[in-house]
């Protein structure tokens, strides 16, 4: 199209238009504060930092997480997760995501694991069965998911149930 209508803007913003939604390179931060309303208690600082790279077929992440906990202005329970995320398409219909991280086990799990297989079922609605694992320092728990969700416009309404097992780490022998 470039090659046959040059002088055409409107060509020209089209395929700028496509390519922005295929390549994408973003930093993100987020920051939440959580008051309670008890004396003595709070509050909570959660933030991170993220950089997203999204191409046609794949989205890639990276994602560092800190929380800072207070009771009575103090910090008690702070801590780091570092996180990689990605989201790529299987087949035409089906996509999944995958997320591996290691963090503070104060706060954050010292270890958690997730994949997740989404499916197309026609008509704005999407399955999805997945694995989830965390690993903290007094347990370890295994979760299956299963989901569904449905899309309204740009909108996404999901509900999932998580079947899990865990287990303590003191009645692990080594």
């Amino acid at each position: 199209m470039k090659q046959k209508f040059p002088d055409e803007a409107y060509f020209k913003n089209e395929l700028e238009n496509i390519k922005n939604e295929t390549e994408l390179d973003q930093i993100g931060f987020n920051y939440s504060y959580t008051h309670f309303n008890r004396s003595n208690y709070g509050p909570w600082h959660y933030s991170s930092i993220q950089y997203l790279r999204q191409r046609e077929k794949i989205t890639l992440i990276g994602r560092v997480n800190f929380t800072d906990r207070r009771v009575n202005g103090s910090s008690t329970n702070s801590g780091l997760l570092y996180e990689f995320e990605t989201y790529f398409k299987n087949y035409e219909k089906s996509y999944s995501y995958f997320n591996i991280g290691f963090g503070n086990e104060s706060v954050f799990p010292k270890f958690k694991i997730s994949y997740s297989y989404f499916q197309d079922l026609g008509k704005g609605w999407e399955g999805e069965m997945g694995y989830r694992y965390n690993e903290r320092e007094v347990e370890k728990i295994n979760s299956g998911v299963i989901g569904i969700g449905k899309y309204f416009g740009s909108n996404w309404i999901n509900a999932r149930t998580y079947v899990f097992s865990r287990r303590k780490q003191n009645n692990i022998h080594h």
